[in-house]
């Protein structure tokens, strides 16, 4: 076998492989975004519900400053939320809006 075929075949598995080692690197990077994001999520969303469990509170008790207190902290907690929610989102939908390359 000649050593120039030899060598361009080389050259195209290398560079297949290394097309498949990237494509599944994206992908678990992809994936480890999404559960670092999903955990955060969760966090707040445990903060936000010991929060309201506290707004309830005060509202029963007629606590009406510490109730404003709490639904104002309540309402940045919210918009976090929603922060992470369109971060997810945009993570998630990364792959679908990205070119494809052409080999």
């Amino acid at each position: 076998m000649d050593p120039f075929v030899r060598i361009v075949g080389v050259v195209v598995f290398l560079s297949i492989a290394v097309a498949a080692a990237r494509m599944v690197w994206k992908v678990l990077r992809r994936r480890k975004q999404l559960i670092s994001i999903e955990k955060e999520y969760a966090t707040l969303r445990e903060q936000r519900d010991e929060i309201q469990f506290h707004i309830d509170w005060a509202l029963s008790a007629s606590e009406r400053v510490q109730a404003a207190r709490l639904l104002d902290e309540r309402r940045k907690i919210d918009k976090r939320l929603h922060g992470i929610q369109r971060k997810y989102t945009s993570v998630r939908d990364a792959e679908r809006s990205s070119p494809k390359k052409q080999f």
